[in-house]
Parts: structure tokens; C-alpha cells; sequence
């Protein structure tokens, strides 16, 4: 369809993406081994609480924004809600920013649904709709991150949600901790803006570090346990073909990002092509 479409009626297409992927999600019957079987009994049993002790065992969680979003979405008694509007929230990001690229790099109708068909061949629908809180965080700052180097929106703006993000998973607070990481090597055209961003770094790094020194100790558990277990699940092949998927991606995006700032002269693009060299290289 998009193959075909006129640029005014590419919003719609996507809506109606997004539409039947909900659909898709909400109708997906997870077997024992996927996440989703074991969230969804937690969902419920949050959902049962009296909200001033939801209010405790958030205040005892290292994520506490997603024992809100189990309780809230518990409420309608309804399993297949909990994929449903992850999904929606996740896949309304991601064709977001694909929409606004192509309006703003006056993308063909044909590499507007190369990009489509590359995003959606990557696979993370499963992880997306079972695994619920790793992409729904990474969503919420892959969001951030477009506003700011792309839109040129402040990042001030956007720190709710990165609060947001990091207390939904530990992976996602890594991801913000990057994000500020990056921040002095974000080229501004301007000396003041410069310092303005080494100061604002050193500033939020000392808050990521007094207020969340046990989401981070969290995540470098959790992330020994994955390369220090014994007897867990490993597959060689696995290794072999993630390394070529980054490897792709990281080729992809030196050759696109080389021509999209050769044709649109834009620093935004040119920060945005550092970010993800950045993180691809990490």
C-alpha cells in the first residue's frame, strides 16, 4: 500500500498499521516459555492491590513505573490489553519518526516502504509484545533522541521522560545514561551551548548517581547473571548472526547517514549519525 500512496494519506496508512499490529498483539496466546505468561499473572496480581499498596511496592521497586502500567492497564480485566497497547505505544513511536524523516528528507514512496519493510524485518514484534518492558522503555528515549537531534528540541523538555523510561526497565536507563554520555560530543554551533552542555552532564550524572545507584547496581546484576550463568541457554549461531545484524546496521548507517548530510547539509542529521555510531559501536 504505501508503495502506492500519496504523502498526504501516509499518516493514515500507518494508523491502520499500527491498528492491526494491536490487533495482532492482543490476540497473541503466549506458550509457558515467553515472558508474556509470566507477566501477565504479575499484571493481575498488582491490578488486585489496593492502590496505597501498590504506592509501597513501588517506592520498594527499582522499576516502579511499570508496576503502575500493570496496575493501570490490570483494571480492564482484560490479558490481551497488556501486548495491545505496548505494541501501539512502541510501533506509534517507531512509524513517527519514519513518517516525519520521509516528509522532512522528501523521501520516494519507495524507500519509504524499504525502510518499513527493513524496521519490521528485524524481528522485535515478539520481544516488543511478550518481553513488554525493555522496548517500551527503549521507545519512549529512541522518541527523546529524535526530538532533540533531529527536531531540535530541548532536552530539558524531555527529561520527564527519560525518568519515565529508566524506572520502566534497567536496560532503559543505561540507554539514557548513553544519551547523556553523548551529550559533549553533540556538536551546537555555539561555544555557550557547549559549556552549557558539559555543565548540564556532570550535573545530571550526579543525579543518576545519588537517586539511582540501585537501578544501576540492578542492571550490572542482572547483566552478570546473562554472562556468568552456567548451564543456561546459549547457542552458538546466535552470536554469529547478531554480530552480522550489527554489523549491517553499523554499514547501513555510515552510507545513509553519509548521504543524507551531503544532500540536506543538516547538523541535526550529522549528530543523529554520531548517536548511532556511538551506541552501534558500544
Amino acid at each position: 500500500a504505501i508503495l502506492n500512496f500519496k504523502k498526504r494519506y501516509l499518516g493514515s496508512i500507518i494508523f491502520i498499521y499500527v491498528f492491526f499490529l494491536s490487533i495482532m498483539a492482543f490476540l497473541f496466546e503466549p506458550n509457558k516459555g515467553a515472558d508474556l505468561y509470566r507477566i501477565i499473572p504479575v499484571m493481575n496480581m498488582y491490578a488486585n492491590y489496593e492502590f496505597s499498596e501498590l504506592l509501597d511496592e513501588m517506592a520498594l521497586s527499582s522499576t516502579p513505573v511499570v508496576l503502575l502500567y500493570y496496575y493501570i492497564i490490570g483494571q480492564f480485566h482484560v490479558d490481551g490489553l497488556l501486548p495491545a497497547i505496548t505494541a501501539c505505544i512502541f510501533y506509534g513511536i517507531a512509524f513517527y519518526i519514519l513518517k516525519d524523516i520521509s516528509v522532512r528528507c522528501s523521501a520516494s514512496s519507495h524507500d519509504t516502504a524499504t525502510a518499513l519493510m527493513f524496521f519490521m524485518c528485524t524481528g522485535v514484534f515478539i520481544e516488543v509484545i511478550s518481553g513488554i518492558r525493555t522496548m517500551l522503555g527503549f521507545s519512549i528515549i529512541a522518541l527523546c533522541c529524535y526530538r532533540e537531534l533531529i527536531e531540535d528540541k530541548s532536552i530539558v523538555r524531555n527529561l520527564p521522560f527519560y525518568v519515565i523510561a529508566s524506572l520502566i526497565h534497567p536496560a532503559a536507563m543505561t540507554l539514557s545514561f548513553l544519551r547523556f554520555s553523548f551529550l559533549p560530543f553533540q556538536k551546537t554551533g555555539k561555544i555557550s551551548s557547549t559549556i552549557f552542555l558539559f555543565i548540564f552532564v556532570f550535573l545530571m550524572f550526579g543525579i543518576m548517581i545519588f537517586f539511582g545507584e540501585q537501578y544501576f547496581v540492578a542492571a550490572t546484576d542482572k547483566a552478570s547473571e546473562y554472562i556468568n550463568s552456567e548451564g543456561g541457554y546459549e547457542y552458538f549461531w546466535e552470536y554469529v548472526i547478531g554480530t552480522i545484524n550489527l554489523m549491517i546496521i553499523f554499514i547501513i548507517e555510515l552510507l545513509a547517514g553519509k548521504h543524507l548530510i551531503k544532500e540536506f547539509k543538516s547538523e541535526g542529521l550529522n549528530n543523529y549519525k554520531r548517536f548511532s555510531l556511538f551506541i552501534s559501536v558500544l
